[in-house]
């Protein structure tokens, strides 16, 4: 049985949700606009399927060890490089995943690489996709595992 405070809770955001889903003025909404309308439509990125987020291997203190250190677009795509440092006693092999993405966020593509660090050193790798990148992208260090 639900207390008064959470009925209260309940209908407060129902209320909420259902106004922010309503028009206040009688202008249709931008995306309500009709198909004949003499605005172009906005260019939308080809998005590839991502891994879902549990499979994509993130230990914490791994990816401390890992930065990019460069991100630039190669023949047909983008890639990221960068550096991993093992200040442990044992060598450590690593999955590094990398998103590509647009200046406004949105994931295009993704690429993972795998490298071993020796002990007590450090290792470089490279991460690349083939894809339609746009003009200016950005790396992102998604999961070092």
């Amino acid at each position: 049985m639900l207390s008064k405070s959470a009925v209260v809770l309940v209908a407060v955001t129902v209320t909420a949700t259902a106004a922010g889903c309503t028009s206040s003025g009688s202008k249709p909404s931008p995306s309500a606009a009709s198909s004949g309308s003499k605005t172009s439509a906005t260019h939308l990125p080809t998005q590839k399927p991502l891994p879902a987020p549990s499979k994509i291997r993130n230990d914490v203190e791994l990816r401390r060890t890992t930065e990019i250190t460069s991100c630039t677009s190669k023949s047909g795509g983008w890639q990221a490089s960068g550096k991993s440092v093992n200040p442990s006693k044992k060598d450590v092999h690593l999955t590094v995943t990398v998103f590509f993405t647009t200046t406004a966020a949105t994931v295009l593509d993704y690429a993972t690489t795998k490298v071993k660090v020796p002990a007590g050193g450090d290792a470089k790798w490279t991460a690349a996709a083939s894809f339609a990148a746009e003009p200016n992208m950005r790396c992102v260090l998604r999961g070092v595992g």
